[in-house]
């Protein structure tokens, strides 16, 4: 065999595993930093020929990456089956490879990928409308639990101390994240997280989602415009133009009980 160059092999290397399949067309590889013929330095076997044992670590690395999209994306699994949800994963990852050692942002563009595999909703019924835009708003709402996962919470706080020290500043779980939602999917969510079929297609409806964590768990629960505004004010600093009447002080013993608030 010939004598390799290691920093133009492993170039080519990445190359062959990145497209996700080598070929003959490409098991030579040539651009402007390099070129390689791989058929000079792959043996084959008894059992499996150059193209496959190529693709042995091809089909590991894109493997992987799909597995670390199935955990960010566990309801859009249940929802589409193994087989579509791994059809588009690996698609995606061929189109949009990982940037980051992390791959904490390995799905972020995931939305963006699916929408463009879908036709025009133009002139379609109410329910193909939902049905196209399900799996987009399931990501919405994984891609929100990853951030609610990952963010700072409130559990090793003790609420007791700040409400014997009389602290009058309202205060805000800092997990707290809302969502804009084009369905009212919530319950069909919580179906497909939990390994049950959809009993329907949800409805389109234009609904707000509060997203937070409780004891290391995330929760999701509607609220209203209002619930909305008054929590946006107090992320933001800027209550000084909310009216505190009798249904503010409803929904402040709301989110206080729920822990949304302290």
């Amino acid at each position: 065999m010939k004598k390799l160059n290691l920093e133009k092999t492993q170039l080519c290397f990445q190359y062959l595993m990145m497209t996700g399949n080598a070929t003959t067309s490409n098991i030579f590889f040539k651009n402007e930093e390099s070129s390689i013929d791989f058929n000079n330095h792959i043996k084959g076997s008894s059992t499996s020929d150059k193209l496959e044992r190529i693709n042995i670590y091809s089909r590991g690395y894109y493997q992987r990456l799909i597995a670390c999209l199935k955990i960010d994306y566990p309801s859009l699994v249940n929802f589409l089956g193994e087989d579509l949800f791994n059809h588009f994963a690996f698609n995606y990852i061929k189109e949009n490879p990982s940037k980051s050692y992390t791959l904490y942002e390995l799905g972020d563009s995931f939305h963006l990928f699916l929408q463009k595999t879908q036709p025009t909703l133009d002139n379609l019924s109410n329910e193909d409308i939902a049905l196209y835009l399900f799996p987009l708003e399931l990501i919405k709402l994984e891609k929100c639990r990853k951030k609610i996962l990952t963010s700072k919470g409130i559990e090793d706080l003790d609420l007791n101390l700040k409400y014997k020290t009389n602290q009058d500043k309202t205060m805000v779980n800092p997990s707290v994240e809302l969502i804009d939602l084009k369905l009212d999917l919530l319950h069909n969510y919580y179906q497909l997280i939990n390994g049950f079929d959809i009993e329907e297609t949800p409805n389109l409806k234009n609904c707000i989602v509060l997203g937070f964590r409780v004891d290391y768990k995330p929760q999701f629960i509607y609220i209203t415009k209002r619930e909305a505004t008054y929590i946006r004010a107090l992320k933001s600093n800027t209550t000084n133009h909310i009216e505190y009447d009798k249904d503010l002080q409803m929904i402040r013993k709301k989110f206080i009980n729920l822990k949304v608030i302290y």
